[in-house]
């Protein structure tokens, strides 16, 4: 398997990065996550005020002082944003476009938080480390969390259909909490 260096994601334009980071259902491709050698942990509904702290953190580790915000909807780019990394800017990072599917990453692309669009769930990407400073609890709790969130608090069976789909694709085990 090739492993991929950092000067191979940096993208000519978004457009390019979209195309290797997305799969299908506007979902982080698992593909991508897999060349990377990282974790997905999806977490239930939007990015809570303590995550976001956690998350600033996490970046802050990895020696970055920014970073970049992707806002797409309807298959395209809605916007880009470089923004200073702190726990209220990805708060609002996070809020501000609630309707858009959200991926806010830094300039070597050594993270991903994503956002489902209308906050149906969130996920973060990376090295276990990073993935675990963010999530702050077990893969266990973490699974019985998120199900019992989709279980009681999807609008539809759909939204429901589309959790189990996310935590089958990034976590790949049985649904059994």
């Amino acid at each position: 398997m090739n492993k991929l260096s950092s000067r191979e994601l940096l993208f000519e334009n978004e457009k390019n990065f979209f195309e290797y980071v997305l799969n299908a259902d506007k979902g982080i491709s698992k593909q991508f996550i897999t060349d990377k050698e990282w974790i997905a942990m999806p977490c239930a509904g939007y990015l809570f005020s303590i995550e976001s702290e956690w998350l600033s953190d996490a970046i802050h580790r990895l020696g970055s002082d920014k970073y970049y915000q992707y806002l797409f909807y309807d298959d395209r780019l809605e916007k880009s944003l470089q923004l200073v990394n702190n726990s209220v800017n990805i708060n609002l990072s996070d809020l501000d476009y609630s309707y858009c599917y959200t991926i806010i990453t830094n300039e070597n692309v050594d993270f991903i938080y994503y956002r489902h669009e209308w906050g149906l769930y969130h996920l973060f990407a990376g090295t276990p480390d990073f993935v675990y400073s963010c999530v702050r609890c077990s893969r266990k709790l973490s699974k019985k969390i998120f199900f019992e969130y989709c279980f009681n608090d999807a609008d539809s069976a759909m939204d429901y259909e589309k959790c189990r789909r996310a935590w089958l694709l990034y976590q790949g085990d049985d649904l059994e909490c």
